[in-house]
């Protein structure tokens, strides 16, 4: 399996969604080392999860570090993203009360709105949904 999405990650063209949940350390990140040694953090665009399970007494210097592109430096820099807990899924939220509870969770909690309120320009499903649409965009008209 490893030799398939490396080959896909070779690929110069190929567009990279580095997705790493914030309940883990990004540098042990199995992907993350496949984007490194494939060497395309340039073509990759990160996605943090888990916002809510940042684990208590977590650095957030070295979240800001990584959000700034000063550590694990990505092309397309990262976008945090919180989706629907498992109760919430088997509830039957939709899709647009999950974006709703989403965008709440990053304005009204700590450090979401107070330490890293400078990044919410890349915080919620909407804004790397914007994102991509832009990146495959050019992508497409330079075929």
């Amino acid at each position: 399996m490893k030799h398939l999405v490396r080959s896909y990650i070779e690929e110069k063209s190929t567009l990279v969604l580095l997705a790493c949940s914030l309940e883990t350390d990004i540098a042990n990140s199995a992907a993350a080392k496949i984007v490194r040694s494939s060497k395309a953090e340039d073509r990759a665009i990160g996605v943090l999860t888990k916002p809510d399970r940042l684990p208590q007494g977590s650095s957030l210097k070295e979240l800001q570090d990584v959000l700034q592109g000063r550590n694990y430096k990505l092309g397309h820099g990262y976008y945090v993203t919180r989706q629907p807990s498992q109760v919430e899924l088997d509830d039957g939220i939709d899709h647009r009360k999950a974006r709703s509870r989403e965008l709440e969770f990053f304005s009204q909690n700590h450090p979401w709105n107070t330490a890293f309120d400078s990044f919410k320009n890349r915080f919620g499903t909407q804004q790397l949904q914007e994102k991509l649409s832009k990146l495959l965009a050019k992508q497409i008209l330079q075929q």
